[in-house]
């Protein structure tokens, strides 16, 4: 997920400062068309398994991932974004993602928070978010796919930045 971010960021970044966490796929596809890349956009989405779901899956997901969240919030060592202050914040955002125009952005703030919930959780509430994970395929056999796809997409950022840099009169790892 850390990567995905950063990668993604990298991309927008072309055309301004970064996306905050909670908007990234929200913005990300604005971004990328604002940098001529629009061909980033669909394997963006398809990196956080958007493919494989929808929104009213998403929307279900949502009593569970509130549970985590809440729950994580009251244990020690659990990631500061993850604080009961906080749950309005995301909460909020990811309902009105799910009912604008691209329902599927709601799924970085929820997924990420609950993976970062369920870094300190067990039981049924980190069942759950195991079987969130497996929908999107980011757990068991799609795991592997997901880590290689995000590995490609890395290596397609790098050739767009060494393009850029070659353009403008920089060396780059191309010419290595």
């Amino acid at each position: 997920m850390k990567s995905l971010f950063h990668v993604l960021n990298a991309v927008v970044e072309l055309t301004g400062p970064p996306i905050q966490e909670r908007r990234l796929l929200l913005e990300f596809p604005a971004r990328a068309e604002a940098a001529q890349k629009t061909a980033l956009i669909a394997s963006a989405f398809g990196l956080i398994g958007a493919n494989n779901v929808d929104a009213e899956k998403v929307k279900g997901w949502i009593p569970d991932w509130k549970s985590a969240f809440t729950l994580a919030s009251d244990k020690t060592g659990v990631d500061i974004r993850i604080s009961s202050t906080r749950m309005n914040y995301y909460e909020k955002a990811i309902k009105a993602m799910l009912e604008g125009e691209i329902p599927l952005a709601a799924l970085w703030p929820l997924f990420h928070t609950w993976t970062l919930s369920a870094e300190v959780l067990e039981g049924d509430h980190l069942k759950f978010w195991q079987n969130a994970a497996g929908e999107l395929g980011l757990l068991g056999v799609g795991f592997g796919e997901h880590v290689e796809g995000l590995d490609h997409f890395i290596d397609d950022v790098e050739i767009v930045l060494d393009e850029i840099a070659s353009e403008n009169g920089l060396e780059t790892s191309i010419g290595m």
